[in-house]
């Protein structure tokens, strides 16, 4: 009975640990391809941070860019989960306020889209403060380092 337990738990570990892994790789991937885009539109990005009236606009959206790129290739590598989670929760955090303030929006159809957009960004968040609470999982960099993990 007790091999049988170990081996059924091990099973639950490895799918933990893919389920793990395929989170932190599609969290990865959006961060990135919303980096790349946000490049590719640079100037319509200037145009909104100015509109919006960002605190130090161009700066904040270059260094929101590299945090978006470092944050999402330590997501998909596992390598300080904990930390790029929480970067790119914070940053996720004042995007999300400062580009979709949809209470200031007196249109009833354009309140509604960027109010969808506006919970988009919060369950972003919600994924990113689930990951830096459980970590990166069994297949991750931080595991092989040996830091640890709960379980």
């Amino acid at each position: 009975m007790t091999q049988l337990f170990r081996k059924q738990r091990r099973t639950v570990d490895y799918l933990r640990g893919m389920v793990a892994l395929c989170g932190r790789v599609l969290l990865g991937w959006f961060f990135a391809s919303q980096a790349l885009q946000r490049i590719d539109e640079w100037s319509s990005m200037v145009i909104l941070v100015q509109m919006k009236r960002v605190p130090f606009g161009q700066v904040s959206l270059g260094l929101s860019l590299i945090a978006m790129f470092f944050g999402s290739a330590g997501l998909v590598m596992g390598f300080q989960t904990r930390f790029s989670a929480f970067v790119l929760a914070i940053c996720t955090s004042g995007w999300v306020l400062i580009a979709h303030d949809f209470w200031t929006i007196q249109d009833p159809v354009a309140r509604q889209s960027d109010f969808l957009t506006f919970s988009l960004g919060v369950a972003v968040i919600g994924g990113l403060l689930c990951l830096f609470a459980s970590g990166g999982g069994q297949f991750s960099v931080d595991r092989l380092s040996g830091k640890p993990q709960p379980d």
